[in-house]
């Protein structure tokens, strides 16, 4: 759906959407804290864990720089896309009814691209 988006606006409310549907999948995030406290005991298991959420990473950042001026995000795509990951499947935010995911997804991607393009205008 993202690389449907024709607009960084449509973009933002596609990824905003989507991390907010999954609100509701708690097995997601516990999977990803069992995970971690078993990486802790082995290097290997952390290694290829890390390069797999590295990569996961990359990818949502690199699709989602069409939000930028010039599809340039002022951010690493690994930083951008761990913005997003971290926020969708963070398990804080079962706790709050009324704050979803993909509203704090919004304002961030949205300030991102507002402050980089201030930043480029001449």
């Amino acid at each position: 759906r993202l690389d449907a988006a024709s607009g960084a606006d449509e973009a933002i409310a596609t990824v905003c959407a989507w991390a907010s549907g999954l609100q509701h999948e708690p097995d997601l995030r516990l999977l990803v804290l069992d995970l971690t406290r078993l990486a802790r005991n082995d290097a290997a298991l952390s290694e290829r864990h890390r390069r797999l959420f590295d990569e996961q990473w990359k990818a949502v950042g690199s699709r989602l720089a069409k939000i930028f001026p010039e599809g340039r995000s002022p951010v690493a795509p690994l930083v951008l896309g761990a913005l997003v990951m971290e926020l969708t499947y963070g398990n804080a935010m079962q706790l709050h009814a009324e704050l979803r995911a993909g509203d704090l997804i919004g304002v961030a991607l949205r300030a991102l691209r507002d402050a980089h393009r201030d930043q480029a205008a001449p």
